[in-house]
């Protein structure tokens, strides 16, 4: 039988650590893929304004993305269907206002675009051609302007 002050104290060691950024971090990744599953119920005209509903492709890609991400432990913070029909991976930085965001766009069609914004600053967009080297490429140019 296990004493109540040992049970306590394991219980409050696993709460510290469970709440370390590592475990964080890789719940923000179970959330994170949740929510791309959650888009396979979606139909056309989800947004009721025509939009097409996310594909296969435009999920598979966007999985593909969430596995590089992740090897960079960079958790979006959002996922939600474009409007555009197919994935955005979308990220909050800098501040507590979020001032500092990116996205990565994963569309039905194949082609994947890129973008970081602030308030400041103007919108940078560019084209991915969907290599894992261009999008790893594009993953260091987001964690370093969202951390700047």
């Amino acid at each position: 039988m296990v004493s109540q002050p040992y049970t306590d104290d394991l219980d409050a060691a696993l709460n510290e650590l469970m709440r370390s950024s590592f475990w964080q971090t890789k719940a923000g990744f179970e959330q994170a893929r949740a929510r791309l599953q959650g888009t396979s119920t979606l139909r056309h005209d989800w947004d009721t304004y025509g939009a097409d509903a996310p594909n296969d492709a435009a999920r598979q890609s966007a999985g593909r993305v969430l596995d590089l991400l992740e090897e960079y432990l960079l958790p979006p913070s959002r996922v939600a269907p474009s409007a555009e029909g197919g994935i955005a991976l979308l990220f909050l930085g800098g501040n507590s206002d979020g001032e500092k965001r990116a996205g990565i766009e994963l569309y039905n069609m194949g082609e994947a675009v890129a973008a970081t914004w602030s308030g400041q600053d103007a919108k940078s967009v560019w084209d991915l051609d969907g290599s894992e080297s261009l999008i790893r490429k594009a993953i260091e140019q987001l964690r370093l302007h969202l951390a700047a």
